[in-house]
This record gives structure tokens, C-alpha cells and sequence, in this order.
């Protein structure tokens, strides 16, 4: 009896001349480690961000442990043809999963949606990829529960205009509640509501700014996720490279 799963390869290992370890995030069995036999003799590219789907002996799926197959299928890959962004805050976002989301979650339905809806934004969208990880991380966060209000200070619960994020309120602070407001009152509006128009939208907002608020947010999901000393060094790979180097 053979049972057929699928996930979305979060990192993968070597194993051997021709074999993988893939960490992968299933719908229904949260990360889960596999073992595919001679992929890269098949030439899979079995690559962060692929879809797979593979098939497991009762055996496996019973006792747990290390699944092994050499029955696998590559579905979908998403390497958006060597745009180096757009790989990079793929990698950003499948870091910040591995580093925040117990292995153990067992329900990853909306965890497994959420990835796989931001990787087909970024290959389908010409819009600017920061805005994509941007809700990426927004929708993380709320996963995770620790949902971000965008429209109202946390303190006092008057509009936001000039904000603060204070992670360890859990929210954003007003001009009158912080001395140091540091976040674009446009941003916070279009991350409340949207934009029609978002990529003219994104226009408005200097790289430096759109950097600042990517560091804000994946700051604030690993302080209450209890990693704030764990940069990602895919992140600070993106940094460098949107920065020239």
C-alpha cells in the first residue's frame, strides 16, 4: 500500500552520489523531511520553492521517521528564470518559515496556502517584489498569531499617521504616543488597504525605505517567535545585492 504526498521543498540536502533530503511543507503533515532515491541522476530540479509530489510505502507513513521513495514527480518549480530578487525573497520567506514555524505544526493548510500564493505572486506579478513580501510577512504574522493593525495605535487607538512598531507592544504606536515615529503613513495605508494601482504606488517609496520596512517586519515575527538573534542570510544576501553590493 503506497501513500501519495505533496509539499513545497523549504531546503534540501545531498544525500549520496545521485539522492536528496528535502524538508518539505505539506498541506496536512506540516514540515516533513523525505529521502528522494537518484533525483539528480533523474534530473529533477528539486530545488527551494519546487512543488513535489511523491509517494511513500504504509510503512513509512505509519511509523514516521525519514520517508524514503524513488516514486516522486517535480510539479511545479519556481525559479523565476534566475530573477535574483525575486529568488532571493523566495528564500527570505521559505528562512523565515524554517527558523519561526515548529516542525511539529501539524495543521499547515493556511501556512501551505500562504507560501504557495506568494511564490505565484512573485512569478506573476510585475509589480514591486517588495510590496509581495511585505504581505507575505503580514500574513506570517497572523498565522502565527500575532496579527498587525495598520489602522489604529495600539496605546491609545488614534489613526496612524507617522508610526512606530514596537514589537514588544505588539503594534504600532502613534506620533503622540512615541517620540520617534519612523514608518511612512502611505505604507501603512497600503498595507491596511491596498492600492489600485501598487505599483505606481511603490514608485513613491525610496529603496532604502522599502528595505526598512521588510528588516521591521521580519524583526517583529522572529522577536515574538523568540529568534530576534537569528538574522536570515538570505536577507541580508537581498540587502546587499538591492544595495549594489
Amino acid at each position: 500500500m503506497e501513500k501519495i504526498l505533496s509539499g513545497i521543498v523549504l531546503r534540501y540536502t545531498h544525500f549520496g552520489e545521485t539522492s536528496a533530503i528535502l524538508n518539505v511543507l505539506t498541506k496536512d503533515s506540516g514540515i516533513s523531511s523525505v529521502l528522494l532515491h537518484g533525483v539528480k541522476k533523474h534530473g529533477g530540479n528539486y530545488g527551494i520553492g519546487a512543488m513535489v509530489e511523491w509517494q511513500i510505502s504504509k510503512r513509512y507513513f505509519e511509523n514516521g521517521g525519514l520517508a524514503r521513495t524513488s516514486k516522486y514527480d517535480i510539479t511545479n518549480n519556481f525559479s523565476f528564470n534566475g530573477n535574483v530578487e525575486k529568488v532571493a525573497l523566495r528564500d527570505c520567506a521559505v528562512e523565515l518559515i524554517l527558523q519561526v514555524v515548529p516542525q511539529e505544526h501539524s495543521d499547515s493548510r493556511e501556512l501551505f496556502s500562504l507560501l504557495e500564493k506568494y511564490l505565484k505572486y512573485l512569478e506573476k506579478s510585475d509589480c514591486d517584489v517588495f510590496f509581495a513580501f511585505w504581505l507575505f510577512c503580514v500574513r506570517l504574522a497572523q498565522f502565527l498569531g500575532y496579527k498587525i493593525n495598520f489602522e489604529t495605535c495600539i496605546d491609545c487607538e488614534s489613526g496612524l499617521n507617522f508610526s512606530f512598531l514596537s514589537q514588544e507592544n505588539g503594534g504600532f504606536l502613534c506620533d503622540n504616543c512615541h517620540t520617534k515615529p519612523n514608518w511612512n503613513g502611505e505604507i501603512l495605508k497600503i498595507l491596511s488597504k491596498g492600492s489600485a494601482n501598487i505599483s505606481e504606488t511603490m514608485q513613491n517609496f525610496s529603496k532604502k525605505e522599502k528595505i526598512f520596512v521588510c528588516e521591521q517586519l521580519i524583526s517583529y515575527i522572529q522577536f515574538h517567535c523568540g529568534k530576534k538573534e537569528k538574522p536570515l542570510n538570505s536577507f541580508e544576501f537581498f540587502c546587499k545585492y538591492a544595495s549594489g553590493f
